[in-house]
């Protein structure tokens, strides 16, 4: 039945993806054994398949986790179309001036293509002491200090409740300046999305026009998905400027607990894909939601 339903999912994402012939997938895990070892209290993903913890100026990286969905730790419920394992922490305690966030970095050679489909089922929690802090959790291109990159990073609607969040996305503009935090949302279906709850997100981008062409979202309980094709949403550099491609994906949980840095925010990932997709074009650039800034606070780390 996993197997059928995720059949189907894809599917529905693979129209969002613009593409003239079906894509190519390059990389995709579930994150189940044997290839990867877990457990209901987490196995670090560090030096498994390739995983490592990367540095990033102005905070401390520690490990992300293999969990089992059975018992886990975090307390979330289990994956509609997963099976018995997904990757994800919790921030832990924060030092004072030492931020410390859970990362995960895998190596990949964006090189082997130019437009590719990036796929994960995700969701978010909080187990700490109110009020939460942004941001949540997020996916991004690396090394976004000097490569073309985007951020999908989700944040709180309302982190004194801190029980429903927003998909957001920061992005450039043409000049090649980013969107203030906590980016840009692609429409009502990526907003007030529920905790404890499993969406996909997919996310189309073209490193020769240096744009996103299209973005997908899906609600794993009910099937329902949404596509956005934006307009004007650049990749680092912009119109204007071409960066190196980029070497590496990231996976961040972030924010924490106020108002002293207690453990808190949960980011929780399953089923990645990548795809290059051969011969894509530009879908309609049509704006039907109306894309709207989000809610959020500057100055938060995003990945």
């Amino acid at each position: 039945m996993h197997a059928l339903f995720r059949l189907a999912t894809s599917g529905l994402l693979l129209l969002g993806s613009a593409a003239a012939a079906g894509p190519t997938p390059i990389l995709m895990t579930g994150f189940e054994a044997p290839d990867y070892d877990g457990s209901s209290d987490g196995v670090p993903v560090t030096d498994q398949q390739g995983w490592y913890i990367p540095d990033a100026p102005g905070s401390v990286s520690v490990d992300q986790f293999i969990f089992t969905y059975d018992g886990n730790a975090l307390g979330l419920p289990a994956n509609p179309i997963g099976e018995d394992q997904f990757f994800g922490a919790q921030t832990p305690d924060q030092e004072p001036g030492n931020p410390t966030f859970p990362r995960g970095q895998l190596d990949f050679d964006w090189s082997q293509a130019t437009v590719w489909t990036v796929s994960y089922d995700f969701t978010t929690a909080y187990n700490g002491i109110l009020p939460a802090l942004d941001n949540i959790s997020s996916f991004s291109l690396q090394d976004s200090l000097v490569a073309r990159y985007f951020i999908a990073v989700n944040t709180w609607v309302n982190p004194d409740t801190a029980t429903n969040w927003d998909a957001n996305y920061i992005v450039f503009d043409a000049s090649g300046v980013p969107v203030d935090p906590p980016g840009l949302s692609p429409g009502a279906a990526w907003r007030n999305l529920q905790v404890g709850h499993w969406y996909n997100e997919s996310t189309t981008f073209d490193f020769d026009s240096n744009t996103i062409l299209s973005v997908t979202i899906t609600d794993l309980d009910t099937g329902d998905s949404t596509t956005f094709a934006p307009n004007g949403w650049y990749l680092a550099g912009g119109a204007v400027s071409r960066p190196p491609l980029p070497t590496a994906l990231r996976l961040f949980v972030g924010g924490g607990g106020a108002p002293d840095g207690q453990p808190g925010n949960v980011g929780a990932f399953d089923n990645l894909e990548i795809d290059s997709v051969a011969g894509a074009t530009a879908p309609n650039k049509s704006d039907p939601q109306g894309v709207q800034r989000a809610r959020g606070t500057k100055g938060a780390v995003t990945n």
